[in-house]
């Protein structure tokens, strides 16, 4: 069965402010326009993502809301996890396995360095995903329990 997965790292976030803490960084202007545009191009495209599953961190967060305004991805199959804010590709392989397997497609939102050394392992050859950047594949999988990857 073929299943999907849009790898995304969040878009550009603005500094750290005064006594806030990384967890908490926003989206710049620009990021939100970034985010709002990629929903729009991946909503374009022919496979639409209808699992969200993302950090819980501010930033990725925004991210995930200013793509899923285009994707209209339901409530429901919309995750945020705590666990994926500094997350290693291992955790996002883990979280991936349990998802739902009437779920075909599926987006994902993350940081870096993690989001791009998981779309590395998929990819097979050395990705790094800028702000907003993202990263697509198939896969042949009956199950996203049989997914395994060697993460290096």
């Amino acid at each position: 069965m073929n299943r999907f997965i849009v790898i995304l790292r969040h878009a550009q976030s603005a500094g750290k402010q005064a006594g806030q803490s990384d967890y908490q960084r926003t989206l710049t202007e620009e990021g939100e326009r970034a985010a709002k545009a990629l929903g729009i191009f991946l909503t374009n495209q022919s496979v639409k993502p209808d699992y969200l599953l993302s950090s819980s961190a501010v930033r990725a967060r925004s991210t995930a809301k200013g793509v899923n305004e285009s994707m209209q991805i339901a409530p429901s199959h919309i995750c945020y996890l705590d666990d994926l804010y500094e997350a290693t590709p291992d955790t996002w392989l883990n979280e991936i396995r349990s998802i739902p397997d009437e779920h075909r497609a599926l987006l994902l939102v993350g940081h870096n360095p993690a989001i791009s050394q998981l779309a590395t392992a998929f990819g097979g050859r050395t990705i790094d995903l800028a702000p907003a950047g993202h990263f697509s594949i198939q896969l042949q999988l009956d199950s996203w329990k049989d997914l395994r990857l060697e993460i290096v």
